[in-house]
């Protein structure tokens, strides 16, 4: 589950959509366009589900790695739910999936140091 066992081809992948959100949220929190922030959140589904998908698949099966994969997963899908419905239950269960999935990703780190 470790980031050494992204390939490169996964991380640049990775920092692509980081750098992409990163300047998404920027632009949404300068401009205040309703517009940049729905594109924002969808931005963020996609990607956290790319996340997890990419730890998923490298987790070796291992427990952790699967669970982590699957908060993240659960995440941006509870994300999309929302953007498509405007479920304030599913934007709350996006959130705690994302800290769970966080929260388990950090673990695994320090636990394989």
């Amino acid at each position: 589950m470790a980031v050494s066992e992204i390939s490169e081809g996964q991380q640049n992948l990775l920092r692509a959509f980081l750098i992409g959100y990163v300047l998404l949220v920027v632009v949404s929190i300068v401009t205040g366009n309703p517009l940049v922030s729905l594109v924002v959140d969808a931005v963020f589904s996609v990607a956290i589900v790319v996340v997890g998908y990419l730890v998923l698949t490298n987790s070796g099966g291992q427990t952790l790695g699967v669970t982590t994969g699957a908060a993240f997963i659960g995440s941006g899908v509870a994300q999309a739910v929302e953007l498509v419905t405007g479920w304030p239950t599913a934007a709350t269960t996006s959130n705690l999936l994302l800290l769970a999935g966080l929260g388990l990703y950090l673990y695994g780190r320090m636990r394989g140091r």
